[in-house]
């Protein structure tokens, strides 16, 4: 009889410790589909994130592109059109710059310049990307307003469409 009893309590035993095995296999698979679930419902997030941003930009471009043609379409009356920003443009007329505001379509001669460009300016102060009309006029280089008045002279002799400017504490300098 204690035979029994004994195999009874070792049969009790191993089953009480495969339904505990079972248990905890079950309980990590649900882990597992949960954490599953997670990483999914964050990858969606994100991309639902990326596509957003991915639209913006686009709209951004198409804004730009809309109202301002770079440098490959001029505008009616010009040879070539250079795309400041979404406020001004520069034309070439048979070798003369202009400055053009966009919202009163209004054009200012751009006296004793012989070059122009729009360069990138990083202003790490304000941590954004800027636009600033840069021209050659009188043997320097120049940068003016939108009044087509000089406001800063940049001590480099040779710039050109790609080159790239940085405002760091309040200092204008070269990329």
């Amino acid at each position: 009889m204690k035979k029994g009893k004994i195999s009874s309590i070792i049969g009790l035993l191993f089953a009480s410790s495969f339904l505990i095995r079972t248990v905890v296999i079950h309980q990590m698979r649900a882990s597992k589909k949960q954490e599953s679930e997670k990483i999914a419902a964050v990858q969606e997030f994100i991309k639902s994130q990326e596509q957003a941003e991915a639209e913006k930009q686009k709209d951004t471009f198409k804004g730009i592109l809309g109202n301002g043609s770079g440098t490959s379409e001029p505008r009616p009356s010009y040879d070539k059109t250079i795309f400041v920003n979404q406020q001004y443009d520069i034309g070439v007329r048979d070798g003369a710059y202009y400055l053009l505001t966009l919202s009163s379509n209004k054009e200012l001669l751009l006296e004793g310049v012989d070059d122009a460009y729009a360069l990138a300016v990083k202003n790490e102060d304000k941590n954004k990307q800027e636009v600033a009309m840069v021209v050659h006029k009188d043997g320097a280089w120049h940068i003016i307003n939108g009044e087509g008045e000089v406001t800063t002279t940049l001590d480099r002799q040779y710039i050109t469409a790609h080159t790239k400017l940085v405002i760091k504490n309040k200092t204008l300098d070269f990329e």
